[in-house]
């Protein structure tokens, strides 16, 4: 039995404190019509902004309309609005725009403008004549009872996630509530224009999210501005036919713009559930004077991180002053179980409590490591087995569960390429110059063909059906079937260095001339050559060729005719071919830089620096890229956001093969090794 071992804790004395929480205006009632903000809880240092200067604030500070708060680097607040309830995390800035509440009715209407930084929404579940809004330099949001969060960066970029029900989004076009603000005749116009833009708004559901780009929204914003600004300088109101005229200019500046898109949440944001349980609303008394309460525990190993309502509070021990409410303590620590408590705090009283850990076994992102003798040239994934070849001629069938070999053979000459799969055979090229068939079952030896040159650089033959592609170092392109017969052998006039492409109907090979040459796939013949640049690899998709240079130079090329689309020049170096997903290209470069561009218009979406020379094709599973980057294999969701990174022992010399929860990659050092994609 494995020997467990208790972390006891000790308690420390704690002092109550009572304070007053009044209004800034006084301690006269609340006038009829007006709702107040109160904050209930806070980590680290938060502020105010008050007769031109930052004041710091704390829990049972009463805010009002129009107040403006900000959180410094590491703290947090929760803000309770009624029965709403508003998270605000590190660095983040935000005005309450609109506060309001009727004295008779009880309706609430609610205005938040996050500046920068990140909101979690909890609002309560709103009557039909209520709303809750908030907003951002370039997004306004609509919600009813939903649960949401909102980033708005420094460069006022919008990302809205949805953990549960529904948000309205729409972009924002400041200029058009400034005019509605403004009594005359372009304010109507304003309206009718924002009644129009309405229209165009998205819904964001459930575990779904958008994004929506500040340089795409200030366009707008210019131009509707010189719309509105052509109305307002108009000594008259002008005839119902202008104003329709105008309000339908405006809506085409809109419609020229690409639309709000809407794709799933990631792992990280649908974790937020959790922290939005621990958004509580407390019963916030309508009095002159809060007292709090005081919340102390400590927790061994002193290494111990405590969180209080899901956000870190301290490491060790926490000694906090509290209002009254039930509040949930977390203590995590490495090689520790994690251990969840909740306590109850009550006004005027001190709360002592101790925390226990439990030492566990350490979880591992690795699944097994082992030596297979030489650097891999190729891994491949197939029915429960990983397929390895090297550089020395050998090949093996690896066991995906205890990494023990099914069989081993060697060709006793080296393989220059990469493994093709197909059936129950394995194709590959050697140095003698040979196309060989080996069976996967038991390793023998099927067949081999004599070519002329060889495939290098870890490039594998192409299988397709019953027809097997590959281009040489000595400008041959070759189609077998996968019994050994030859089909057709043409030629380029130069090495071809990189994999080829096979479309539907044609076979693209980039030589080193910097060619790109389509034969048909059946029989040979050449149908096009297109000049794209030199060293460059290709991806096809549709009815286009994406082709990447060496230097950095990207295309997008007719596939019938051999025509340029689009190009761009990304100013990066490149030796794997593009990854396109839906309507998106992704592109690794070798100073490390993940690319990504819209396959439409060849427009940059991002760069995100991973920190190593990628030089291996990105694999894609389950809408995740895993990617070598030099000694690092990185998770990187579909928008650039890395989800985790594994450092090795040296360098990743193949692409990831991935299966269910495991990726496989080889490296220099001559090892193999299956990685879980979550730590067990």
């Amino acid at each position: 039995m494995k020997r467990r071992i208790l972390c006891t804790v000790a308690a420390l004395s704690v002092a109550v404190m009572v304070f007053s929480c009044k209004d800034r205006e006084g301690d006269q009632p609340q006038a009829k019509n007006r709702n107040r903000a109160v904050i209930t809880f806070s980590l680290g240092d938060s502020f105010r902004f008050n007769n031109d200067k930052w004041d710091r604030v704390g829990v049972g500070a009463v805010l009002v309309q129009n107040d403006r708060i900000k959180t410094s680097q590491g703290a947090l607040l929760d803000l309770q609005i009624g029965e709403s309830v508003v998270r605000l995390k590190e660095k983040s800035e935000l005005i309450l725009a609109q506060l309001f509440r009727d004295g008779t009715t009880g309706v609430e209407k609610s205005t938040l403008e996050l500046s920068v930084g990140k909101v979690l929404v909890s609002p309560r579940k709103l009557l039909k004549q209520e709303n809750f809004y908030v907003k951002t330099p370039t997004a306004v949001a609509g919600v009813r009872g939903t649960k949401f969060m909102v980033t708005a960066d420094k460069a006022k970029d919008t990302q809205i996630a949805v953990i549960e029900g529904s948000v309205r989004v729409s972009k924002r076009i400041r200029v058009l509530e400034t005019a509605q603000e403004k009594e005359g005749h372009s304010a109507e116009v304003a309206k009718q224009i924002q009644e129009q833009l309405e229209q165009e708004s998205v819904v964001v559901t459930e575990n779904k999210s958008c994004e929506i780009k500040s340089q795409e929204v200030e366009k707008v914003n210019a131009k509707v501005e010189k719309i509105v600004a052509t109305v307002s300088a108009e000594a008259q109101a002008p005839e119902p036919k202008v104003i329709a005229e105008q309000v339908q200019q405006a809506i085409q500046v809109v419609a020229e713009t690409p639309p709000i898109e809407v794709t799933k949440i990631t792992p990280v944001e649908k974790d937020l559930g959790q922290e939005f349980k621990n958004m509580r609303v407390l019963e916030v008394q309508e009095v002159k004077k809060i007292q709090k309460g005081d919340l102390q525990v400590m927790a061994y190993p002193g290494n111990s991180q405590l969180y209080v309502n899901g956000e870190l509070a301290g490491t060790g021990s926490i000694s906090m002053k509290l209002l009254p409410g039930t509040y949930t303590v977390k203590a995590v620590a490495p090689g520790f179980e994690d251990t969840e408590r909740e306590f109850a705090i009550t006004a005027g009283k001190m709360l002592v409590e101790t925390l226990s850990l439990t030492e566990v076994r350490p979880l591992s992102r690795i699944k097994w490591n082992r030596s297979i003798g030489d650097v891999a040239n190729s891994v491949v994934y197939s029915a429960n087995t990983v397929y390895i070849a090297t550089a020395n001629g050998e090949i093996a069938a690896v066991n995906r569960e205890d990494s023990t070999n099914k069989w081993k053979t060697s060709l006793e000459v080296g393989i220059t390429s990469g493994l093709g799969i197909s059936g129950d055979k394995l194709f590959m090229t050697t140095a003698d110059e040979m196309l060989v068939a080996v069976s996967r079952k038991d390793g023998k030896k099927l067949w081999s063909k004599k070519i002329s040159g060889a495939l290098i650089n870890g490039i594998a033959p192409i299988v397709s059906g019953n027809q097997i592609y590959a281009a040489t170092t000595k400008g041959h392109v070759y189609s077998f079937n996968v019994q050994g017969r030859e089909r057709w052998d043409e030629t380029v006039p130069t090495a071809v260095l990189e994999a080829p492409v096979l479309t539907n109907r044609m076979l693209m090979v980039s030589a080193i001339n910097g060619k790109l040459y389509a034969f048909d796939s059946d029989d040979g013949d050449e149908e096009w050559t297109a000049d794209v640049g030199s060293r460059f690899k290709a991806a096809y998709s549709g009815k286009k060729i994406y082709a990447v240079s060496f230097h950095g130079t990207m295309k997008a090329i007719d596939a019938e005719k051999g025509k340029n689309i689009w190009q761009q020049d990304l100013g990066e170096k490149f030796v794997i071919p593009p990854l396109l997903i839906r309507n998106r290209l992704y592109l690794g470069s070798t100073r490390g830089v993940l690319v990504s561009l819209d396959a439409v218009t060849g427009k940059v979406l991002f760069k995100k620096d991973l920190g190593g020379a990628i030089t291996n094709d990105i694999t894609l599973s389950n809408n995740t890229l895993y990617i070598t980057a030099r000694n690092k294999l990185v998770s990187v969701d579909l928008r650039g956001r890395v989800q985790w990174a594994h450092t090795m022992a040296s360098k990743i010399v193949t692409s990831a093969s991935t299966s269910g929860d495991e990726v496989f990659v080889g490296l220099a050092d001559g090892r193999l090794v299956s990685v879980n994609k979550v730590p067990k």
